[in-house]
């Protein structure tokens, strides 16, 4: 599928190990995405699907999800989940990849985290998905 937006957000803490690592793209109905993160020791991998009323659906399988689109395909979240991946080391689970670390380099640290946006990706994917996911990171309202 050809992405005429691609959305990124990466959160990582004062050692540069990612809290959050999440890839999205809008949709005929919505976004769908892929997410990493730590959760609680364990580094998870997650694919999403948020509908128009901003309910986020999340598995580890793609066919579970129920994407309005008819473009959308298990070979498109394999395409955002290599996206994502490539802020990750592929040898150590919650490391930044060179790519990621360049992404995230002009970031200054606030509270222990740093926190890097593309130019149109929004914090509401964040709000839409932290009650869904099992990763340790949370958004005050």
């Amino acid at each position: 599928m050809d992405f005429e937006e691609l959305n990124k957000i990466l959160i990582v803490n004062s050692e540069n190990r990612i809290v959050v690592n999440i890839v999205y793209a809008p949709v005929e109905g919505g976004y769908i995405g892929a997410f990493s993160g730590d959760s609680g020791g364990i580094f998870d991998y997650r694919v999403f699907y948020i509908d128009e009323d901003e309910v986020a659906n999340i598995d580890d399988d793609c066919d579970a999800l129920d994407v309005p689109d008819p473009e959308v395909t298990a070979e498109t979240f394999s395409e955002l989940e290599g996206e994502r991946f490539k802020f990750e080391d592929e040898d150590d689970d919650g490391a930044l990849s060179k790519e990621g670390q360049a992404f995230i380099d002009d970031v200054e640290e606030d509270d222990g985290l740093k926190t890097k946006y593309s130019s149109s990706a929004s914090e509401d994917i964040i709000y839409s998905l932290q009650d869904e996911w099992s990763i340790n990171f949370f958004l005050d309202d």
